[in-house]
């Protein structure tokens, strides 16, 4: 696999995968039932993957029309992706919007849920930013970048839905200062590639020399 199809990869991953979505998950449902938490678990990831897919398919081709160029899409990404990495490297953001579910109050309980678990835990902005960003980290025809970029997403959602589906399993097994520290640890990774990202936009421009 090349070293960009990895990035994405990793980038994906990080700014949509299960680490973020599991603690509060488990603080939100605490009180229900497992039926209860299977429903929300499911409506989760179908609002999520609803919204991820649509980015992917419609925002290069709005990104496209409006004639922005590669290079401000690439470092507009990457400040977004280092924004929310340094505020949560800093910061305790994990569970700063729990009681986000309150404002939908004509909503069930578990649509309430589903909404504030699926934005902004999972669909994060650093994540959109990351997928309006592939065709410029994975350059190629759009059908392959568009295909490739699918099949990540759905499986990065699925993690998410088993993550929630298994969640108290997983507690008992990694404790929540592990999982605390791995959620860090990914920030700061998030931090480091954003940084690439521009330096190998500036290079590309021909602003700095070849680096290692």
């Amino acid at each position: 696999m090349h070293f960009k199809t990895i990035n994405i990869v990793i980038l994906l991953f990080i700014t949509l995968g299960p680490i973020k979505v599991l603690l509060p998950f488990v603080h939100k449902t605490v009180d229900l039932g497992y039926k209860e938490k299977q429903k929300i678990a499911f409506k989760t990831f179908m609002i999520s993957t609803i919204i991820v897919l649509l980015v992917a398919l419609v925002g290069p081709r709005i990104i496209d029309k409006w004639g922005v160029s590669t290079t401000a899409i690439a470092i507009a990404g990457a400040f977004i992706l280092f924004a929310q990495a340094f505020k949560q490297v800093n910061f305790d953001t994990s569970m700063a919007s729990l009681e986000l579910s309150k404002l939908y109050t004509k909503a069930s309980i578990i649509d309430r849920i589903a909404y504030s678990l699926s934005i902004p835990y999972i669909v994060t902005p650093a994540g959109i930013a990351t997928i309006l960003m592939v065709k410029i980290i994975h350059p190629g025809h759009w059908l392959v970048v568009i295909s490739t970029v699918t099949v990540i997403l759905l499986i990065i959602m699925i993690l998410n839905f088993l993550t929630m589906l298994f969640a108290q399993i997983i507690l008992k097994v990694i404790s929540i200062p592990i999982l605390q520290l791995t959620g860090w640890i990914f920030c700061v990774l998030q931090l480091i590639l954003s940084v690439q990202i521009v330096l190998t936009e500036l290079q590309n421009l021909g602003v700095i020399g070849s680096f290692k």
